[in-house]
């Protein structure tokens, strides 16, 4: 690899980009690729949320396990509300399954939980899976994403930031193997002054890759590498992926650092 043609434009766009990590709350976390569409933008008519004047804290509760609708899963006495929501078939039974994300309406909270919840044979829900880290926290002040959205395609949960200033976007996608639901794929694109670079993950395959450029040199600067990735399983529960792309530079731009 060439470093210093890396770490001059990589670094930069990393650090500007990649350091985007969700704030852990109330428990630790533990330590094919798709094209990239433009970034939604905010129209005119919609109103900046305010933001609190008060310390942001967090807030004990616990989710029911079940529920006949997904608004049943909302703790009772709570400030939570819906604020994504995306339906489809994450376990492969043929059942329409249900990722949301609560967010705080009177602002007072930073944390984002994300529920899984299961659909059953007679129609109800289950609880299966609880993140309180997964979604970056709602006031994180180092957060560089202007917008996001999940869905869940091809029995996989897909959790999509965007970065309308540096034209970057990452996407992380989420499947389920053996009743766990794991970090199966990791993409990252960035762009700034004619520099540009896309990092592709598949912990499944174990492998990563990196497209780098820039249009201000030469052609030849553009480059495709590969490398291997160390063996990891990171889940949805307990696992921050913002921490985990970070992590993932370092490896590539200091190969002596293999540690996740």
């Amino acid at each position: 690899m060439n470093k210093s043609y890396i770490t001059s434009i990589g670094l930069s766009l990393f650090l500007a980009i990649a350091t985007s990590a969700c704030k852990k709350t109330i428990e630790e976390s533990n330590p094919n690729v798709d094209q990239y569409e433009e970034a939604p933008l905010y129209t005119d008519s919609e109103e900046p949320e305010e933001e609190p004047t008060e310390e942001y804290t967090t807030i004990d509760y616990t989710f029911p396990e079940t529920g006949k609708s997904i608004t049943d899963f909302i703790p009772k006495g709570t400030p939570f509300e819906i604020q994504h929501e995306a339906k489809g078939d994450l376990n492969n039974d043929g059942l329409k399954d249900y990722a949301i994300v609560l967010t705080d309406k009177t602002h007072l909270y930073d944390e984002r939980p994300m529920l899984i919840v299961l659909q059953q044979t007679d129609g109800t829900y289950r609880l299966d899976k609880m993140s309180k880290v997964v979604m970056p926290s709602k006031y994180f002040k180092a957060s560089n994403y202007d917008n996001e959205e999940i869905t869940i395609e091809k029995h996989q949960l897909v959790i999509h930031l965007y970065n309308e200033y540096a034209s970057g976007n990452t996407k992380y996608k989420f499947s389920y193997q053996d009743k766990e639901l794991y970090l199966s794929q990791l993409d990252d694109y960035s762009r700034g002054s004619g520099i540009h670079i896309f990092l592709s993950v598949d912990f499944f395959s174990e492998k990563i890759k990196l497209e780098t450029g820039d249009a201000n040199t030469d052609p030849e600067t553009e480059k495709t590498e590969y490398f291997d990735m160390p063996v990891y399983q990171f889940t949805l529960e307990k696992d921050c992926p913002q921490y985990i792309l970070n992590d993932i530079y370092k490896i590539i731009f200091n190969p002596n650092n293999n540690q996740l």
